[in-house]
């Protein structure tokens, strides 16, 4: 018996923005080989990309309102809001 192929999906439109998924990165201070290479994947994201979706731990620990001003925390919080002013 030879395999059967699926059939084409016809009904589904071309995607037209670009979407990046990112997730459990676990950015701590401890492990800057990793935080400085996340850093640099946000500041050479395409303009392209339209949507980024975080899942899961960014930080190996608690960021909230006051661990935001943690200048680590603060720095990819900066770089993250670059994203999105560039439209992401």
């Amino acid at each position: 018996m030879s395999p059967v192929a699926a059939p084409p999906v016809l009904d589904l439109p071309p995607m037209d923005a670009t979407v990046v998924v990112v997730g459990d990165v676990h950015l701590s201070p401890e492990h800057e080989e990793p935080a400085s290479r996340f850093e640099a994947f946000l500041r050479r994201l395409p303009a392209d990309v339209k949507t980024l979706v975080l899942l899961g731990d960014i930080f190996d620990y608690w960021v909230g309102r006051k661990q935001a001003a943690d200048p680590f925390a603060a720095r990819f919080l900066r770089a993250l809001r670059d994203v999105a002013e560039r439209g992401t």
